[in-house]
């Protein structure tokens, strides 16, 4: 499958505008200068990024988990989120993204500590096919650890909105003679800390599981 690629850069880390925006902002700190991890390639870059250039996680919407539960996102303020976007037919990228995210739940669940304040989001690009009981098939095809990761569908007006507001990319691609379609899309895992700010960038085929970690674990301790 082709993947969408985004330019890395200071535009990525930018929220978008309009009515969505204006709901979160009242709420978030708008001061301060916040560092920003960001993936291009195998280079794991640094940036410093004042508060009102850093794109936001959109907590307010409603979504439902692979256990059918209404996720009101509202709810996961003041955690870390590590977020996946994937869909459950990817043929590709996506098991890698699962992959990975697996693979950095497993050490941050190895901490009590630190497991505590971190979840798990995959927020799938293809609410049609994935329903719940889908997502709950996937999550035990990976055998993935449910106790702080959620894997996410709702109405297509809220997932495609969700993917826009953080900057996300897709396309579907039909397959006539296989009476089926497939979704190239951006390979990414977003950090999101506990003020909403999305502070981590990261290829999710492809990153090295312990720099997201350490990532998280530095904001943990409040040390970027």
């Amino acid at each position: 499958m082709r993947r969408l690629i985004l330019l890395v850069g200071v535009a990525m880390l930018v929220s978008c505008g309009g009515k969505e925006k204006e709901k979160e902002t009242s709420a978030s700190p708008k001061k301060g200068t916040y560092t920003v991890l960001m993936q291009a390639g195998n280079v794991y870059r640094r940036m410093e990024v004042k508060a009102d250039r850093l794109r936001r996680f959109p907590f307010y919407f409603t979504l439902k988990d692979q256990d059918g539960r209404e996720i009101n996102l509202a709810d996961l303020k003041g955690k870390i989120l590590v977020v996946g976007y994937i869909y459950t037919h990817c043929p590709d990228i996506c098991p890698f993204i699962t992959d990975n995210m697996k693979r950095i739940q497993k050490k941050i669940n190895a901490n009590p500590d630190l497991k505590n304040r971190v979840v798990f989001l995959s927020i799938t690009f293809d609410p049609k096919r994935d329903t719940p009981p889908v997502l709950k098939e996937y999550a035990k095809l990976y055998k993935v650890d449910e106790s702080n990761w959620h894997f996410l569908t709702g109405d297509t007006t809220i997932t495609d909105s969700i993917m826009k507001l953080m900057g996300i990319e897709y396309s579907i691609r039909p397959v006539p003679e296989r009476n089926t379609y497939f979704i190239d899309h951006t390979d990414r895992i977003h950090v999101i800390d506990p003020n909403g700010f999305v502070r981590g960038y990261f290829v999710g085929s492809r990153v090295e599981p312990d720099s997201v970690v350490r990532f998280v674990s530095e904001i943990a301790k409040g040390q970027v």
